[in-house]
Order: C-alpha cells, then sequence, then structure tokens
C-alpha cells in the first residue's frame, strides 16, 4: 500500500505520460485533469506549476479517473519490474491495518512507485479522505470523529484523494 496519498505530482507525471501516448486523442485532455474550480479551493496555484503543493494529495478527482490511474501505474511499473503487478483501491480493511501499522498485514509491506520499504503511513488519520475500491465511499480521514468512518461522496471532491496497493502476481 502506498505511504501517502497519490500527490499531484504524481498525478501531474500520469498526465503528461498519458497525453505522450501515440493513440492519445487530444480531445479528451480535458478528461485527465483534475475539475479545476473545485482544485483550486485546496490549492491556490496553477496545476502546472505545482511548486510548495507538488507533494499534496491530489483532490478533486472523479472515480473512473482514478481507476485510469490506476491501469496506467499497473502499465508503467509492470514494464519497469518486467512482472505484473496491479494497482487498485484499497478496501476498508487496508486502511485499518494500514492505521494500525499491524506489520503482519499485507497493507503494510509498502510498495510505492519508487519502492520504498519504509512503513508508518502517512494521512490516514490526518489529511485528506481516501476513496476505497467502492465507488462512492471513502474513509473520512481527519473529516469525523473516527478516521476509519466511512464518507460518502459523489464524484469531484476538494478534501477527497486517495492512494494505490499493489497485487503482485508469482
Amino acid at each position: 500500500m502506498d505511504k501517502a496519498e497519490v500527490s499531484n505530482g504524481s498525478w501531474l507525471e500520469y498526465m503528461q505520460d498519458r497525453m505522450n501516448e501515440p493513440d492519445f486523442d487530444s480531445s479528451h485532455i480535458k478528461q485527465l485533469y483534475p475539475r479545476m474550480d473545485i482544485w483550486k479551493k485546496s490549492y491556490p496555484t496553477d496545476f502546472s506549476d505545482l511548486g510548495f503543493y507538488e507533494n499534496y494529495p491530489v483532490v478533486a478527482v472523479s472515480f473512473p479517473q482514478v481507476l485510469d490511474y490506476c491501469k496506467w501505474r499497473s502499465n508503467k511499473i509492470s514494464a519497469k519490474r518486467k512482472s505484473k503487478i496491479v494497482y487498485k483501491l484499497p478496501n476498508f480493511e487496508h486502511f485499518y491495518l494500514a492505521a494500525n501499522q499491524n506489520s503482519d498485514s499485507p497493507a503494510a509491506d509498502l510498495y510505492s512507485t519508487k519502492f520504498d520499504h519504509r512503513r508508518n503511513f502517512i494521512g490516514i488519520c490526518d489529511n485528506a479522505a481516501e476513496m476505497t475500491d467502492i465507488e462512492g465511499l471513502a474513509v473520512n480521514g481527519f473529516f469525523g470523529d473516527d478516521c476509519l468512518d466511512s464518507l460518502r461522496y459523489r464524484n469531484y471532491d476538494q478534501r477527497l484523494g486517495f492512494r494505490c496497493i499493489a497485487y503482485f502476481n508469482k
């Protein structure tokens, strides 16, 4: 499971990579961006010049956009590693285990895009709410009495981010 939420910088890398794909249709470029009117409620800058906000969680993205990000990341990392790695959104159990830093949990065995093997997840209980693998359902983050309470959302939200979990094929 990712150590932290997917950042604005990682999302920008995804966008740039997708736009450079040979079969990319430039008429779909707006579909790659976060919904900017909502994103700007959290970040007072231009998305192409993130500066200070590069490592902050990307917000104002939709569930379908996040699934496309996971697919893109799966392909990108699998090609680098020369083995099949599938990225998906975590479920509630993954968040619970990560929040409790259960070292026996597969969720606590980190594998980020940079293959950083440190424990201590960042932001689960003190940052943005986060999407789960169920569309419209997120973990609360710091927006509720209990950070692992469920939160219903409708699509784009300035307080909703996500992180991925990797599955390895043997």
